[in-house]
């Protein structure tokens, strides 16, 4: 997608970073597009020739994103793109992991955080497409209940900063660790909340939520570290 490797490749770029993992590579059209020294590649089912892309430190494994991390604990990264099963446990589990794999003044760049509709925001992508259809609306749009995750990031990892990019192509979740506890008050009460939460209760609650433009969200990041 142009605005990921924009978004990817200005961070990277900038900040000169030398190591790039992506959670979800399906066809390859972001990951070929990053311009860093070495990128790693993961996911369960390539849409793509992947045994004979050739380029120079480019690294790609077909295996789900849990094994990755259990088979590799110790490799760290500079940015880390998560766009895996678009569901909030599994993308849980993918930030949290990404977390202890990021590098000091790293960052990560979370896909399909913000649904545009109470079908995209179904837990299931079949489910979305055919109740869309019922309701006369074309499109397969498929965020997954990934927006969940904002509500997490907000209330239980106090120490790491994020904000949504919105309002230029598609919108995604930028996080990167402050160095410092945030004040900010929480939002919801418990953990199940969250994990029962609607999509017309995050409609309802998103304003509470950090959001701004891309290059507010970029210069917000860069200027954590100078």
């Amino acid at each position: 997608m142009e605005w990921t490797t924009r978004r990817l490749n200005t961070i990277i770029e900038t900040c000169k970073f030398s190591t790039y993992l992506e959670l979800g590579v399906s066809s390859g059209d972001t990951y070929r597009e990053i311009d860093c020294n070495s990128k790693v590649g993961v996911d369960p089912f390539f849409r793509f020739d992947w045994r004979n892309y050739e380029e120079a430190g480019a690294e790609l494994y077909e295996i789900t994103s849990d094994d990755f991390f259990s088979q590799d604990r110790d490799r760290q990264f500079d940015c880390i793109f998560i766009d895996g099963l678009h569901t909030f446990e599994q993308t849980l589990r993918d930030l949290i992991n990404a977390m202890e794999a990021l590098k000091p003044g790293g960052a990560i760049l979370i896909d399909d955080t913000v649904p545009i509709d109470a079908f995209s925001a179904m837990r299931s992508q079949s489910d979305a497409v055919i109740e869309r259809k019922k309701a006369g609306l074309q499109g397969q749009f498929w965020h997954g209940d990934v927006y969940k995750l904002l509500f997490f990031l907000h209330d239980f990892y106090r120490s790491w900063d994020f904000t949504t990019i919105i309002g230029s192509d598609n919108p995604q979740t930028l996080v990167w660790n402050r160095g410092g506890v945030s004040r900010r008050s929480s939002i919801c009460n418990r953990i199940s909340e969250i994990d029962d939460m609607t999509f017309e209760t995050f409609r309802d609650m998103r304003a509470n939520l950090p959001e701004c433009s891309e290059a507010e969200a970029l210069a917000r990041f860069f200027s954590s570290f100078r």
